[in-house]
């Protein structure tokens, strides 16, 4: 048995899952630090889990062993695994003994990491440090559209090599927005954001987002006595009968589970309800005038985003307000495709006369938006789980949705894509159990009804 033995010469599966493991991560090895290689080792063979299994109560201990031995592993990136394994191996066999690691010592103390590296973990209080700093851009080359290298030549661009920099400046811009998503949401319990005497500086990590320092309460450190830090994870009283009592019945019920994301659809995800027929004759209005505006994705974000912020109370229907946020919003999604075909005074005049439609408007008073929409049917072996997000919907009194609506911005939908519009919102009504559903043609003023027949 070696390390590159054919997995179809090894009939015991747990050994080969092993041997595959191992294979993969050797593949790894010339193209990556022995710190993250044998990080990933741990994380694909389940080394944490295992210790604590075995362990059992010195399972602190051995994990902390664990980390110590990883942290060895940073001291070799330059010299590669192979010098980090000859090290270990020579201090095993002269006996060379090293302190234990303490099992307290990620409790005990502060741990400081990039936001690069901070994704899929979490802390008990995060503080983000020199946010004051401005980044830096460093774009030394570019793909424009057609798949084409830009690079400056002596400090000076080529023909349409300055637009695509300027492009790649703009994508590091939104990447950078991301980033503080990820470290804003790596906080258990308290986010510190750190304050400046002399306002935000110019151009700095705090200034990409709009965070409003000044209206945040200020932390006052002699009054914080730690309460609110959960310090204990829950204890996990699973012992390995009750895994075999509970994997057994889930085997045993040998259902299929089905997920349907209604709003999907329109990228290419199949809806499985029937889809009610479209009502005869025509369905667009005669006084509808020819010069449609130009569709596209930029237009129905920035469409859906207005009447959600008009429906929160963010924002007035008055038309100086909905064209300046327009102009604001296009702007932040400079860079996306048919940004340049949108008018911002178009599309707050779009708004106005979708909100002004006698089916909208006799359900404003009442319209919630973005509501998220969940539920789950069993059906001959099969679960079919139903997620997703209505445009907005109306509440009962009893906390019961009354009716769906769907917002679409499309100039001119065929009737394939209508009909796949009616079997969103139809998936929608099998969720909810409610009996209407509205689709909204915002570009047309058409407003198509949806009902589910469940007489059958």
């Amino acid at each position: 048995l070696r390390l590159w033995t054919p997995l179809t010469d090894i009939r015991h599966e747990l050994l080969r899952q092993t041997i595959e493991t191992l294979q993969s991560l050797a593949r790894r090895a010339g193209g990556t630090t022995p710190f993250v290689l044998l990080s990933q080792a741990v994380e694909e063979l389940q080394v944490r889990a295992l210790l604590r299994q075995r362990q059992d109560r010195t399972a602190e201990r051995a994990l902390a062993n664990l980390d110590q031995f990883l942290e060895a592993a940073r001291a070799y990136d330059m010299r590669g695994l192979l010098a980090f394994t000859s090290f270990m191996r020579m201090q095993w066999v002269d006996g060379q003994r090293d302190m234990e690691g303490r099992p307290d010592t990620e409790q005990q103390s502060v741990s400081i990491v990039t936001m690069h590296s901070s994704k899929g973990l979490e802390w008990p209080v995060v503080i983000p440090i020199n946010m004051g700093t401005a980044p830096q851009n460093r774009v030394a080359a570019a793909l424009d559209p057609t798949g084409r290298l830009h690079v400056r030549v002596f400090g000076r661009h080529a023909a349409g090599s300055e637009v695509a920099h300027q492009a790649e400046v703009a994508a590091e811009d939104q990447q950078r927005h991301r980033l503080w998503y990820v470290a804003a949401t790596r906080a258990r319990d308290l986010l510190l954001l750190p304050a400046f005497e002399t306002g935000v500086p110019k151009g700095s990590f705090m200034e990409k987002v709009g965070l409003d320092l000044q209206g945040l309460e200020a932390f006052a450190a002699e009054a914080f006595d730690g309460r609110l830090v959960r310090t204990e994870e829950e204890l996990n009283t699973q012992d390995r009968e009750r895994f075999l009592t509970e994997a057994a019945l889930i085997a045993s019920r040998r259902v299929r589970v089905r997920r349907v994301t209604p709003h999907l659809a329109e990228a290419g995800e199949a809806v499985p309800q029937q889809l009610p027929s479209p009502p005869t004759g025509s369905d667009e209005d005669p006084d509808v005038p020819l010069d449609r505006p130009r569709g596209g994705q930029a237009r129905g974000l920035v469409l859906h985003k207005l009447i959600e912020e008009v429906l929160t109370g963010e924002l007035t229907d008055d038309a100086d307000v909905l064209t300046a946020r327009a102009a604001i919003l296009k702007n932040e999604l400079s860079g996306t495709s048919s940004i340049s075909d949108l008018d911002p005074a178009e599309v707050a005049c779009t708004v106005r006369r979708t909100l002004g439609l006698a089916e909208v408007a006799a359900l404003r008073s009442r319209l919630v938006p973005e509501y998220a929409v969940a539920s789950s049917q069993d059906e001959d072996g099969t679960e079919t789980v139903t997620i997703g997000v209505a445009d907005a919907v109306t509440l009962n009194d009893d906390g019961s949705i009354g009716t769906v609506v769907d917002w679409k911005s499309d100039v001119a939908p065929s009737p394939a894509t209508l009909a796949q519009y009616r079997g969103q919102v139809a998936a929608y009504l099998e969720a909810t159990g409610c009996e209407q559903g509205l689709i909204v043609m915002m570009t047309s003023g058409v407003v198509h009804h949806v009902a589910v027949d469940r007489t059958a």
